[in-house]
């Protein structure tokens, strides 16, 4: 004590307790480049058994409202693997700019499929949470998002917020496999309306989480006049679309022609309900052939001209004789035309013929 009247005590509030478990953990967590380290109590300078438990207990009782003090310090327990007489856990920083599910919650687990696109997208999946960390009111909300479809959906989000929509969309279609885009959207087809936000539903609308039903879509392009039309099946099976490039959903029945434009497969229950949560409307057959007739009136209408008929490669009889107007009705009926091949071939003729006048 001097004349000053201040002493060596300071009070322990949270931000000093802070600042002390920053002083009081290895080095080689907090300077290291991996996000997940390694504490085994058996270790040299490492935290002793049971240290963990009493800074979340501390947490509980005097951080209820904020852990931003805690902020980047590796206090979420990963996973626990057995190292002989001692258990080494690997802890992940517990951090709002991290994305963290974890693997099993409250009896819910994590599917095998969903965990794998989780993973492929940048989020980290943890073992279940013990429940002194889980006690915390704050984890669950802001830190570790639970194994349902709106714990999964907000993983999600909070990584397209991190990287864009258009980034993490990109990812799932190319690295998650058929398998596990059809068990993110059965995940996701779990969701009422009442639970799906502007936000939610815009975000699930770019996600490429929907199959194109057989003989619509990008399968249904490519084919020429005068050969076999190739299994659509073959083709979309694989093929998956975003809602966002989908404006109605095919009919039950298997279609009798051809579209360029992708129509939502309706044969999976979860493909339908998370569809129409999304807007995508139900068309019967009647309406989607009515669809399709004026598209193919108004193109042929549109791109008449009086000049020469069109000789092109998609000539149902030889290579150089004209195709007559009426195979263009033909060959769609037989399903070897779609309505982009008939414009395609409708602007190539006028083309020619403005060219040739």
């Amino acid at each position: 004590m001097d004349g000053a009247g201040y002493t060596q005590l300071k009070m322990l509030d949270v931000k000093t307790v802070g600042k002390l478990l920053h002083r009081c953990m290895p080095s080689s967590w907090l300077t290291g480049r991996s996000p997940v380290v390694e504490w085994n109590p058996s270790s040299f300078g490492h935290p002793p058994p049971g240290w963990l438990e009493s800074v979340w207990q501390f947490l509980v009782n005097h951080a209820a409202r904020d852990l931003t003090f805690v902020d980047g310090l590796p206090l979420i327990p990963s996973r626990s693997v057995p190292d002989g007489a001692v258990t080494v856990t690997e802890l992940v920083p517990l951090s709002s700019a991290r994305t963290c599910v974890a693997r099993l919650m409250d009896g819910l687990t994590l599917s095998v499929d969903v965990e794998e696109v989780l993973r492929s997208i940048g989020v980290t999946v943890v073992d279940e949470l013990p429940d002194y960390v889980k006690s915390h009111p704050l984890v669950v909300r802001q830190y570790v998002f639970s194994p349902t479809y709106l714990g999964v959906l907000r993983a999600v989000e909070r990584r397209c917020s991190a990287d864009g929509v258009p980034a993490i969309a990109s990812l799932i279609g190319d690295r998650a496999t058929a398998d596990q885009k059809r068990a993110l959207r059965q995940l996701f087809g779990k969701l009422s309306v009442y639970e799906l936000s502007r936000d939610y539903a815009d975000l699930l609308a770019e996600l490429p989480l929907f199959e194109a039903a057989d003989g619509s879509g990008r399968g249904a392009t490519g084919d020429r006049a005068g050969t076999e039309p190739q299994p659509a099946a073959a083709a979309s099976s694989s093929t998956f679309f975003a809602a966002s490039m989908m404006s109605a959903a095919a009919p039950a029945e298997r279609l009798p022609f051809r579209m360029s434009r992708p129509l939502l497969d309706t044969t999976s229950p979860d493909a339908q309900a998370l569809g129409k949560l999304l807007g995508i409307k139900s068309l019967n057959m009647a309406q989607l052939l009515m669809q399709v007739i004026t598209i193919i009136i108004i193109i042929v209408v549109a791109t008449t001209t009086t000049p020469q008929p069109f000789c092109g490669p998609f000539s149902g009889t030889s290579p150089g004789e004209p195709m007559p107007e009426e195979n263009f009705w033909t060959l769609w009926c037989k399903g070897r035309l779609t309505e982009a091949d008939i414009l395609t071939i409708r602007l190539g003729a006028t083309t020619s013929g403005l060219t040739s006048s």
